[in-house]
């Protein structure tokens, strides 16, 4: 697997239980981290950096911190391909579906994060994330076991227009937010749905929490490409949806009211896209694409009671 942008986020979670003295399974742990790195095949996100535990009735939660994310596997090839090709001088409006479709879905790099949840009572919380380019809404219900909790959730997220810079170099990695010369994907759009489900551990104080779990997910994406050359631009209707069951791993620590939180989310996408051509102009069709994705992230998480 070929990995070609760096990825680091920030987020911030408070827990709520008195401190009562720190005990801690490392067996228990070390299982929950392997069991989750094992289990995940597709496609990364949105970071949740929460924990399986919810917030008590009427808390609020606030994060911030940065992300990024790492992509390879087909995706990254045919984008690597086509910046190679447009640098030697193909014109953008001789490029395949295929490249298209992966700069359109995939846009790894850094991003800002900023997230707020909300305890609703009868073990439930609710929570708004929002990143520059993507946002999300969700909620969830968490069963307790002991120091053990089972969350179950649902969310739905809006892929937003982001700028384009319209320029690639050959030294760029595939997150730069155009990787491809002359190709422009900032008029497209996106909503999806995910069902994240969470095992976690924390510990009598309140001290350290542990999470892991899985994560599918389905984004449909659609709108304009716009592809340059040098003496004309062409436009393309583009359409695509993708499927993702991606794992998540995540660790916070700290006391109360403010606590760290990392996150790691590995995942696999399988997707299919088209964009329509014109005579003597964009070449058009359709592909079929997969993707591997990498997000670890880290935050800040500040508790208001």
């Amino acid at each position: 697997m070929k990995l070609s942008a760096a990825a680091v986020n920030f987020a911030v979670t408070t827990p709520a239980c008195p401190a009562r003295g720190l005990h801690f399974n490392s067996r228990a742990v070390l299982g929950a981290a392997v069991f989750a790195l094992g289990s995940v095949s597709c496609g990364g996100g949105l970071p949740l950096l929460h924990p399986a535990q919810v917030l008590p009735p009427g808390v609020t939660s606030l994060s911030a911190g940065m992300g990024s994310n790492w992509v390879g596997g087909e995706a990254n090839r045919e984008v690597d391909k086509a910046r190679a090709a447009t640098a030697a001088g193909l014109p953008a409006t001789a490029l395949t579906a295929a490249p298209a479709v992966a700069a359109a879905l995939w846009s790894p790099g850094l991003f800002p994060w900023v997230s707020m949840r909300l305890g609703l009572g009868s073990e439930s919380e609710t929570g708004a994330t929002y990143t520059g380019h993507r946002a999300r809404i969700d909620a969830r219900h968490a069963m307790l076991f002991g120091h053990w909790a089972l969350s179950v959730g649902l969310g739905a997220g809006l892929g937003l227009a982001h700028p384009s810079s319209g320029e690639s170099s050959s030294t760029s990695t595939f997150g730069a937010s155009e990787p491809i010369a002359g190709l422009d994907t900032s008029r497209t759009r996106s909503f999806a749905f995910d069902a994240p489900v969470i095992l976690g551990w924390r510990s009598s104080a309140d001290i350290a929490r542990v999470w892991f779990g899985l994560r599918p997910s389905y984004e449909h994406a659609y709108g304009t490409l716009s592809f340059a050359s040098a003496s004309t631009t062409s436009e393309a209707d583009f359409n695509a949806n993708a499927m993702t069951l991606g794992g998540l791993v995540g660790l916070a620590m700290g006391l109360r009211p403010l606590f760290v939180a990392m996150e790691l989310s590995v995942g696999e996408s399988r997707a299919r896209g088209s964009m329509s051509g014109s005579p003597g102009g964009i070449v058009g069709g359709s592909a079929s694409l997969s993707a591997i994705s990498l997000t670890p992230a880290a935050a800040i998480i500040w508790e208001m009671r």
